[in-house]
C-alpha cells in the first residue's frame, strides 16, 4: 500500500492523508507534485489530494512478488520514468523507460540469466542522471553494470564489478558511480565492498570493503558533504556505520547499537533508522539525546522528494 503521512512531532502525530489500495503497488516514486506507482498499472497521483491524474496497463503485473522482483531506484528523471524488474519464469531482466507525461513505452533493454544465488532475489537497480541511466543486475555473473543512453536506450558501456550488487540503491556523487556488492559465501565471515565507478566509461576508481551482514538499503547510501554513509548488521541489536571519503574512498568504522540506514544528516549528527532509531554524532562518535521530535525525517522526505 502507498501511503502519504502527515507527520507530527510523535509517532502518534502521524495521521493518514491518502492511500492507494493493497496489491496495485510493488514500487513507488514521487517528484514534486506527482507519486508514481508501479503494479499491474503504471500511475499518476496528485501529492496532496491523492487523485489519479493518468495511469497505462503495464505488460505484467509488477506488484506481485511471486512473478518477479521490482529493482530499487525508480524515478521520474527529466521527462523519463525508469525501473528495473527481474521476471522469474522467464528468467530475465528488464530496464524499462516511459515518457513521463503520456505514459507511452520509450524503449526497454533486456538480459537472460538464470537464478542461481538462492541468497538473494535477483533484480535490476536503477539511477538516471544526466542524460544517462545506470543499472545493475542482481545476482547475474560477468557483466553486471550497464550505462544506457536514457533518450534511446542505447549501451554506453558495461562491465562486471566482480561480485554480486546488493538489493541495493545505486546512487550518483559527482562524476561516481557508487555500487555496492557482496560476495555470496556460505560463511559467518560476512562483508561487502563499495565501488565508484567513473560514469563517463565504467572504469574502476576506488573500492572499500565493509565488514558485516547486508542489510537491504534500498534507498541507497547518505551522501553529505564529499562523504558516503551506510551500515552493516553485527548482530541481533548492533552494527557498524562506515563513514567512505568519496575522493578516494578512505573509510571509517564506529561501531553502533543498530543497523538501520543512515536517512538524514544535520551538520555532525547523523540520524539513522531501525529499532531503535538512532541520532549519531559523527565528531564525538557517541550517540546524542534522544529526539522525540521528527523533523529530520520530515525535512529529509521533502528533500529527497524535491
Amino acid at each position: 500500500m502507498t501511503t502519504l503521512l502527515v507527520p507530527g512531532c510523535e509517532s502518534s502525530d502521524y495521521r493518514l492523508a491518502w492511500s492507494v489500495r493493497r496489491g496495485q503497488v510493488g514500487e513507488f516514486a514521487i517528484r514534486d507534485d506527482d507519486v508514481v506507482t508501479i503494479g499491474a498499472r503504471l500511475a499518476v497521483y496528485d501529492t496532496a489530494t491523492g487523485r489519479r491524474r493518468r495511469s497505462t496497463v503495464l505488460p505484467a503485473d509488477f506488484g506481485d512478488p511471486t512473478r518477479g522482483q521490482l529493482g530499487p531506484g525508480a524515478m521520474v528523471a527529466g521527462d523519463s520514468i525508469v525501473f528495473g524488474w527481474y521476471e522469474f519464469g522467464t528468467a530475465t531482466g528488464t530496464v524499462f523507460c516511459f515518457d513521463a507525461a503520456t505514459l507511452r513505452p520509450r524503449w526497454q533493454w533486456q538480459i537472460h540469466w538464470p537464478w542461481r544465488q538462492r541468497t538473494l532475489r535477483p533484480t535490476v537497480a536503477v539511477v538516471a542522471a544526466g542524460e544517462r541511466l545506470y543499472a545493475a543486475t542482481v545476482g547475474k555473473d560477468g557483466d553486471n553494470l550497464f550505462a544506457f543512453r536514457l533518450a534511446d536506450g542505447q549501451l554506453v558501456w558495461s562491465r562486471s564489478v566482480e561480485s554480486f550488487p546488493t538489493e541495493t540503491g545505486l546512487a550518483v556523487a559527482g562524476h561516481r558511480l557508487i555500487v555496492r556488492s557482496q560476495l555470496w559465501a556460505r560463511t559467518r565471515d560476512w562483508h561487502e565492498q563499495v565501488d565508484a565507478i567513473a560514469l563517463a566509461d565504467g572504469r574502476r576508481l576506488w573500492r572499500t570493503w565493509l565488514v558485516g551482514e547486508a542489510k537491504h538499503h534500498t534507498g541507497g547510501p547518505l551522501i553529505d558533504g564529499g562523504y558516503l554513509y551506510t551500515t552493516t548488521r553485527a548482530g541481533a541489536s548492533r552494527g557498524h556505520l562506515y563513514v567512505v571519503r568519496l575522493a578516494d574512498g578512505e573509510t571509517r568504522r564506529d561501531d553502533i547499537p543498530t543497523a538501520g540506514a543512515p536517512f538524514a544528516k544535520r551538520g555532525d549528527t547523523i540520524y539513522l533508522g531501525g529499532a531503535p532509531a538512532l541520532a549519531w554524532d559523527a565528531r564525538a562518535r557517541q550517540p546524542v539525546a534522544e529526539r522525540r521530535c521528527g523533523r529530520a525525517a520530515a525535512d529529509d522526505r521533502r528533500r529527497r522528494a524535491r
